[in-house]
């Protein structure tokens, strides 16, 4: 975009992106390689690349279209290529896995992944990386966009980079070559960039030099030198040394919110036929913009289309050597409209390339210059063949809307039968959709699927000669416009299956407790080491740790023994085991128990081997210590979460009714969650984002308050968000998502009562629970986790959670809009002092009578 307001009745073609000026480099005409696309059933090991930087959040997530399961291996690396990391999982037929790779040290970093098939051959999968930044509330969604993973790719490539701002400012936009190598050998290249005249810009061209194997180096190209526009091509030392290349646009205001990033694929020269999705919405700019790479003119067709296949426009365009040309949808199109875009090359296309692609800049009002989001669709796919589906990513997290977009290649009309699948491959819906000729389809999937669904979509022409191109959008939402953000994913080509299952009626799940180890005392937590060991760690209260061996094996001798310094009586012992994300490798670990005087202890201890089946107590360093008021509600809880912080749950001290009044007290550690960084300086650091670090007085370790004793808290591991059990009073137990810096109201509520309940409060600025339960129900809450296993199909999503009174067990399953449904399940005859959760995202039920219990298919 240039930074000069575009109005309505302009020509289309801007004659600033037109002028032409002599090469002064020598270039000849392409040698046309084989297309390779954005989104591909891939060939295995592919890359993927990750940014660790701006606090983003990077999500891998694969579907598997296989006709049996299969093992994966998911390989991080830095940016010089050193493994960081490996992650083990298996898909199933038609099972989508999300893989949070915040759980390696990603902050300010960036590198490269390997996705390998761990046994076998013949794995059918689709993959990509979705990013995403949050706001510093962490309430919505500022920015986020998604990366394909590539399988090897040779020979020239080539895109665009514009570092205008499209809102008409003169605040430059960042422009981030990204360049990565996936093979076995170093990595050469020459990048020549040309500007927006068509000139090779000698000063500003470079050489790419000895990138290791799967090491990824990232260029500045265009920001630097203040708004301009310009394309890159990148030609390898080799003609087939792989390599992979994508350019990363990034809107920055002054006070470190960003308006949007959306990344670009380099692409091989090709002069293949495209079909770009156009749109308005809501209200939104709309650009075409073609380039041309290569050293001679290029004809080409471009028609436009209304959303119900009318032609609107078709225009003739040349595309001078190294120039582009931008064509202002909005003035074809019209506003907050849906359409589509034919784009062809002309005339004699021997060695000859075209860039194409749709950009899309969204804003608040029709009279607003500010950009709120904006995306690019490139549609670099292959199209569906007979015998083909169009995949589509399904994911209704972060509350997005989920449209999905189709498009018959040739405008031929057509029904398509679209089938969800949640994660684990079960059906969710069917539904048959009507394409008209030349139209644009759009449907919205989360009608049917719901809130909180991930999975896939795949759409099936119902005319065997039609061929599917598109992608989905996810539209987040925003407190203050119709948008947030939206992110596109493109569509993918894969083996339709032989029978689409059709949708079944959604059934409560039926469950069943199996013991899985006996003999224990008084056991109050179990988790894992995240070591991909199997093995499972069971803390006892009066300070034992003991360890599980994968096949069940319970070890004689203590895993980590502290009885010498654990104060064990009523609440007070050892309480949790939290295990560093990187305890592989460097065999850290925290517990949080009781000593002298009731004290909360948060201590550090370090494994001299990570395998090893005992620690050393002398290992121990101390990280918090916070004094007890009285000897119960001592909260307990140690986790990390997906972002490499630890989190420790702190009761209000005691007693009842709070009567030192902590639970609404900012300057104290009681009656809150806590959130530190102990991978900083000793003992430890308050992350910058913490949401009370600048409020005099509070203090900054704390992270949400208001509650009573949090007991038992867990990260979904699908998104990350944090559930948490509070123990109620005398007369309500409450589940909450915790989120940064809220207030939960403890003691001025408990759950959605005041208290007490006979007074009247004000409960402006208070979190409410998502769900509550009575004294008829239970009596102590104990949190559990949701399920992300594999086993059970119909527990898939749902939340498992109990009391330690009752002994009953209950399910939260989610509604969509924030709403959920608590549901009875069983009196499980046990006290249920905690839930625990394996490697595998399999539950546990700890009873504090002496038994681990393994929660399987009734």
């Amino acid at each position: 975009m240039t930074n000069t307001p575009h109005l309505p009745g302009l020509s289309l073609m801007q004659p600033s992106y037109l002028h032409f000026c002599r090469i002064i480099f020598a270039c000849t005409a392409f040698v046309l390689t084989p297309m390779v696309t954005s989104a591909e059933v891939l060939h295995l090991p592919a890359t993927g690349i990750w940014n660790g930087y701006l606090r983003q959040l990077n999500v891998v997530e694969c579907s598997s279209i296989a006709r049996e399961a299969h093992s994966f291996s998911l390989e991080v690396r830095d940016n010089g290529g050193t493994s960081i990391g490996t992650i083990s999982f298996t898909l199933e037929p038609l099972e989508t896995e999300h893989l949070i790779l915040n759980q390696f040290p990603l902050t300010d970093a960036y590198g490269t992944f390997i996705l390998s098939e761990a046994n076998g051959s013949g794995a059918q999968v689709v993959c990509h990386t979705a990013l995403y930044r949050q706001t510093a509330t962490g309430t919505t969604i500022e920015y986020a966009y998604s990366l394909p993973l590539q399988s090897p790719t040779t020979g020239t490539q080539v895109g665009l980079y514009n570092s205008y701002s499209p809102a008409g400012s003169d605040r430059t936009v960042y422009n981030w070559l990204s360049v990565f190598n996936p093979g076995t050998e170093p990595f050469g290249a020459q990048v020549s960039v040309f500007n927006q005249e068509g000139t090779l810009d000698e000063t500003r061209s470079f050489s790419v030099t000895n990138l290791a194997p799967g090491a990824r180096q990232d260029f500045a190209l265009g920001h630097p030198d203040g708004q301009v526009v310009g394309l890159y091509v990148i030609e390898p030392e080799g003609s087939t040394a792989p390599f992979g290349a994508l350019l990363t646009r990034y809107a920055a205001q002054d006070n470190d919110v960003y308006d949007f990033a959306f990344p670009l694929l380099a692409q091989p020269p090709s002069c293949r036929d495209r079909v770009l999705p156009l749109s308005t919405m809501d209200p939104a700019t709309n650009w075409v913009e073609l380039a041309n790479p290569g050293a001679a003119s290029v004809d080409t067709s471009v028609e436009f289309y209304d959303q119900s296949g009318t032609l609107l426009s078709s225009e003739a365009v040349r595309v001078a050597p190294h120039t582009q040309t931008h064509l202002f949808v909005n003035a074809v199109l019209g506003e907050r409209a849906i359409g589509s875009a034919r784009v062809r090359c002309t005339g004699d296309t021997t060695g000859k390339a075209l860039i194409s692609q749709s950009l899309f800049y969204g804003r608040s009002s029709a009279t607003s210059t500010a950009i709120d989001w904006a995306y690019a669709s490139q549609n670099l796919a292959a199209a569906t063949a007979t015998g083909e589906a169009s995949l589509l990513f399904l994911n209704t997290f972060f509350g997005a809307a989920n449209w999905a977009k189709s498009f018959s290649v040739d405008g031929a009309a057509t029904d398509v039968e679209y089938t969800q699948f949640n994660q684990v491959g079960s059906a969710l819906s069917a539904q048959v959709r009507s394409l008209p000729r030349g139209a644009a389809l759009d449907v919205p999937f989360h009608e049917a699927a719901g809130q909180d669904v991930i999975g896939l979509s795949l759409g099936v022409a119902q005319d065997d000669d039609v061929a599917l191109v598109g992608e989905l959008l996810r539209v987040f939402p925003s407190a203050t416009s119709a948008i947030g953000y939206i992110m596109n994913v493109p569509a993918v080509a894969v083996p339709a299956p032989d029978q689409v299952p059709q949708a079944p009626t959604p059934t409560m799940p039926t469950l069943a407790l199996a013991e899985f180890v006996s003999g224990l005392s008084a056991p109050v937590y179990v988790t894992h080491a995240g070591d991909d060991s199997g093995r499972l760690f069971v803390v006892e209260q009066p300070g034992r740790i003991r360890l599980i061996e994968p096949d069940g094996t319970l070890q004689s001798a203590p895993y980590l023994n502290l009885t010498d310094r654990v104060v064990f009586s009523g609440e007070r012992g050892l309480l949790s085991v939290a295990f560093h994300p990187q305890f592989a490798t460097n065999g850290r670990l925290f517990v949080n128990y009781t000593g002298d005087g009731g004290t909360t202890q948060v201590s550090e201890f370090t494994a001299a081997a990570p395998n090893a089946n005992s620690v050393d107590a002398a290992s121990e360093r101390v990280i918090l210590s916070v004094e007890q008021p009285f000897g119960n509600h001592n909260g307990g809880q140690l986790q990390f979460g997906p972002d490499g912080m630890l989190y420790i749950g702190m009761g209000d001290g005691g007693s009842g009714g709070d009567p030192l009044g902590h639970g609404q007290n900012l300057q104290t550690l009681l009656g809150a969650l806590l959130r530190i960084d102990v991978d900083g300086s000793l003992p430890y650091e308050v992350p910058d984002d913490n949401p009370f670090t600048a409020v005099e007085g509070a203090k900054p370790e704390i992270w949400a308050y208001g509650f009573r004793n949090p007991w038992r808290f867990s990260f979904d591991r699908l998104d990350g968000r944090l559930f948490l059990g509070d123990v109620g009073q005398s007369s309500l137990e409450e589940v909450d998502i915790v989120t940064r810096g809220a207030n939960y109201g403890w003691n001025t509520m408990e759950g959605t009562n005041c208290y007490p309940a006979e007074q009247t409060c004000d409960t402006s600025g208070l979190a409410l629970p998502i769900a509550v339960y009575g004294r008829s129900e239970g009596v102590s809450i104990t949190g559990g986790y949701l399920y992300r296993g594999t086993s059970i199909r119909d527990l898939y999503g749902k939340y498992l959670f109990g009391d330690f009174g009752s002994q009953r067990v209950f399910l939260l399953s989610p509604l969509g809009n924030g709403m959920w449904q608590r549901d009875f399940l069983f009196s499980s005859g046990f006290a249920i002092s905690s839930f625990g959760e394996d490697e595998a995202g399999e539950l546990y039920i700890v009873d504090y009578n002496g038994r681990l219990l393994k929660v399987t298919s009734g």
